[in-house]
């Protein structure tokens, strides 16, 4: 059980790094955008297009908000990972 600990730990780190620069830009434009609660529409598009091209599945427009959005990515029958915004 260890080593698949070590294997995760690895590939997270993998991931950070491969990530970093991207999500940190995303961070800094959405703070510049300054947009309000429920009213996200600049900063939910730019959110689900990042996930969109990482190969999330992206359902947009959820529980009738028009910034709310479900994204999601599977790799055969490995666990899914499901990010919510809403």
């Amino acid at each position: 059980m260890q080593g698949l600990l070590d294997n995760d730990e690895d590939v997270i780190e993998e991931s950070f790094a491969t990530h970093d620069e991207a999500l940190r830009g995303a961070s800094l434009v959405i703070h510049e955008l300054k947009e309000l609660a429920f009213e996200e529409y600049k900063s939910s598009e730019l959110i689900a297009n990042f996930l969109e091209c990482e190969d999330f599945t992206v359902e947009r427009r959820i529980a009738g908000d028009a910034t709310a959005f479900v994204a999601t990515w599977t790799q055969g029958t490995r666990p899914v990972v499901s990010f919510n915004a809403v």
